[in-house]
């Protein structure tokens, strides 16, 4: 098993929350708040390699790894759904 799974909490200079953690295999991870002003976003990711996600990815995504966390697999296909955004 990896490291201990530790997390720093920090603020950007322009003030948006940032999470700082380390995946499994050591690599640098963080989830941030977006600066997008058309709607509430985050990104989540490795440096350069994040993904910008808005609430009903957001909504999404918490589903299906909800349901990972509870059988130990991904399920098959998860649509969007009403609601998701």
């Amino acid at each position: 098993m990896g490291e201990p799974f530790r997390v720093t909490d920090t603020t950007t200079k322009r003030g948006f929350r940032t999470f700082e953690f380390e995946d499994y295999y050591g690599c640098p991870c963080r989830l941030q708040e977006s600066s997008l002003a058309t709607e509430a976003a985050l990104w989540l990711g490795v440096d350069r390699e994040a993904m910008h996600l808005n609430e009903e990815r957001v909504r999404w995504l918490v589903r299906v790894l909800s349901a990972w966390l509870e059988a130990g697999e991904l399920p098959e296909a998860v649509e969007a759904k009403e609601g998701d955004g």
